[in-house]
């Protein structure tokens, strides 16, 4: 059967009955690990189980967003970078109500999580601009937490969803 051998997400795949890890789960004979539903290597498991949260490493999943930071990203091939960058709290410049909404620097543009990779050491996410929909890979040390819930959250999104004519408009609309 399944065990769960690190956190909730993560789970073994094991026969036999010798080792046993500090929590009692099964290592013998363990060839897979399932993650969110990706199978991969044990070595690679080990890895991100020994780095991952010791260094405070966020995780996401399919379908949830993330801001990431357009310096990262580059230019897409689709599109020029976003017109409006945010803050980590979703905020472009000029909006929020408390103090840090306020706060640069605006490096972000909102994402939404496509798929969940495992590299050699890490692992990686493919993420769409919600500015130019372009797919790209981002990796979470670039990356802010946002949910729909967050108050930055709609301010993100309709700064993604600006196009450069109305950036300018508003620019010079706040210049006046």
């Amino acid at each position: 059967g399944k065990t769960s051998i690190f956190s909730n997400n993560l789970r073994t795949s094991a026969k036999g009955e010798s080792h046993k890890s500090l929590d009692g789960t099964n290592l013998d004979r363990i060839s897979a690990i399932e993650i969110s539903g990706d199978t991969i290597s044990v070595a690679t498991a080990a890895a991100i189980v020994r780095d991952g949260n010791l260094n405070n490493t966020k995780y996401y999943n399919k379908g949830e967003y993330a801001l990431v930071d357009i310096y990262i990203l580059g230019l897409s091939s689709e599109d020029e970078t976003t017109a409006v960058p945010v803050n980590k709290y979703g905020f472009p410049e000029g909006k929020g109500k408390a103090v840090y909404h306020r706060q640069g620097p605006y490096d972000y543009v909102l994402t939404s999580i496509q798929s969940v990779h495992f590299g050699e050491d890490a692992r990686y996410y493919m993420v769409k601009r919600e500015d130019t929909c372009a797919i790209q890979r981002a990796d979470a040390e670039y990356m802010e937490t946002i949910r729909k819930e967050d108050i930055g959250f709609n301010a993100a999104l309709d700064a993604a969803k600006c196009t450069t004519s109305q950036a300018e408009v508003n620019a010079s609309t706040s210049a006046k």
